[in-house]
């Protein structure tokens, strides 16, 4: 555990009297499953208020996020002239590295020993070494005691332990080819970062890695075709290509299945929705309104996904959506659809396309983890009514003590589960046939063989599963 129980660190240049220090600030709230310590930093001094910027821009972003707040009283100076903090020896704390990189003036193998990347470049290079030679060891062993076998099948390596030291190299578009003189052999592996307009577009790809958005990113969009298809699948092609899992009716459901069945637990299954607000959206007239689009709405409200409205032009606003939830577009956003649909048929032009791909991905990060706070929060509560003592661990999991057996692990989910939420609380928690765990998620299942794949899951791991409106029933079993 990091001092002062941060759960995140971010160290970033800035110019101090005449000279480049590193501003070190903290963050708690955030319910992380493990601590980060995060670094922005590059070794051209050209690039440093990029750097700088990002940084302070990442931080404005994490306090965005609901219940997520600065600690001003850190136990080291705030600022230092090296990259140095104690989260650096901490073992289960991951480090980060964001490195803006540039095609060097010198060799790109050679980095300054006191600076960030040169001691990352180090502690994965000593990670890199310490793996090949723990497999040439186990080869080695194999080959001795199972000759025969290894004739027949060639030692095959298993799997190691991640490293904790990560490395998110940022470079322009117009470096493609020139990975080679920006970065140093070791590092030419991992996958690059490229910004292509302004460098502010990396910062979805870093809040992924710290874990306050998903690396699988879902999207789910509602519309009504005969009005906005064009626009949908617009954004569907578009959200596809930017990483996103995107449902859209028409692409998502397989024949022989029940739509409904299935296009509800997609919706659950999503971390927020885009609203394509055209007339049988929001028609005055309950009957001339789109049936299924109004069950669409009615979930999103009960198990709080994240939502953003694009309203069309001259379309009547919906009493249900707050402005705060909504993009709305002129005239002047909208261009001819092309020849494959209707004549009238429009969709966003190339800029406004841009802007509400970057404003989804703000909401989106944000939906997420708002749902699974307010998830911790009702948990809370429905425990400490029902008089259970429990103590809420960083990571958002609930541990409730037993005089008589091991504690009750409770983790929870902002989606329905899947097998990394079973792995992930198992293996941190220690969850076993003495040691009894729960998942609790928001939704329900709507399909039947989703909720026997996670009962046979659940039996497997030995945790349970409850969404939100079992929670009464969960903690009367404890």
């Amino acid at each position: 555990m990091l001092e002062n129980n941060l759960e995140l660190i971010v160290q970033y240049p800035e110019d101090h009297q005449g000279g480049n220090h590193y501003t070190c600030r903290g963050f708690r709230g955030l319910h992380l499953t493990t601590p980060v310590f995060l670094v922005f930093e590059s070794l051209l001094s050209s690039a440093q208020d990029a750097a700088q910027d990002m940084g302070e821009a990442f931080c404005e972003e994490i306090l965005k996020y609901a219940g997520a707040f600065e600690v001003t009283a850190l136990s080291c100076p705030g600022c230092r002239p090296t990259v140095h903090c104690h989260a650096m020896f901490d073992h289960d704390c991951r480090k980060i590295l964001v490195h803006f990189a540039q095609p060097a003036t010198s060799d790109p193998e050679i980095l300054p020993a006191q600076s960030a990347s040169g001691i990352w470049h180090d502690r994965l290079r000593a990670w890199d070494s310490e793996k090949e030679e723990k497999e040439k060891i186990e080869k080695q062993k194999y080959e001795e005691e199972q000759p025969e076998e290894a004739k027949k099948h060639p030692y095959v390596p298993a799997p190691y332990p991640p490293c904790k030291w990560e490395v998110i190299p940022i470079l322009h578009t117009t470096d493609r080819d020139n990975v080679h003189l920006c970065l140093p052999t070791l590092w030419r592996v991992i996958n690059v970062c490229f910004w292509s307009f302004s460098r502010f577009e990396i910062l979805w790809a870093v809040l992924q890695r710290v874990g306050l958005a998903p690396e699988e990113s879902r999207i789910f969009i509602s519309y009504v075709r005969k009005e906005t298809s064009a626009i949908a699948d617009q954004l569907f092609a578009a959200l596809t290509e930017a990483g996103f899992d995107v449902f859209l009716d028409r692409c998502s459901v397989p024949a022989a299945v029940n739509f409904q069945q299935r296009l509800m637990q997609d919706l659950c299954d999503k971390a927020m929705v885009i609203l394509l607000n055209s007339e049988r959206v929001s028609a005055v007239a309950p009957d001339k309104r789109s049936r299924w689009v109004e069950q669409e709405i009615a979930t999103i409200k009960n198990y709080r996904l994240g939502l953003l409205e694009l309203r069309l032009p001259g379309i009547t606003q919906r009493a249900d959506i707050g402005p705060d939830s909504t993009e709305l577009l002129t005239s002047a956003d909208l261009v001819p659809a092309g020849e494959d649909y209707p004549r009238t048929a429009q969709k966003l032009s190339a800029d406004k396309l841009t802007h509400v791909i970057s404003r989804i991905r703000d909401v989106h990060g944000q939906a997420l983890h708002r749902r699974r706070l307010e998830l911790i929060g009702n948990l809370g509560l429905a425990l400490t009514k029902a008089g259970k003592c429990h103590d809420l661990q960083s990571d958002g999991t609930f541990a409730l003590p037993s005089a008589t057996q091991p504690e009750t692990i409770i983790g929870l989910t902002a989606r329905p589960p899947e097998l990394q939420n079973y792995f992930g609380l198992g293996e941190r928690h220690k969850v076993s046939a003495i040691r009894q765990g729960w998942l609790i998620s928001p939704a329900p299942f709507f399909e039947h063989q989703r909720q026997a794949q996670i009962t046979w899951l659940g039996g497997v791991s030995k945790i349970q599963h409850a969404c939100e409106a079992q929670i009464k029933d969960m903690i009367a079993q404890l």
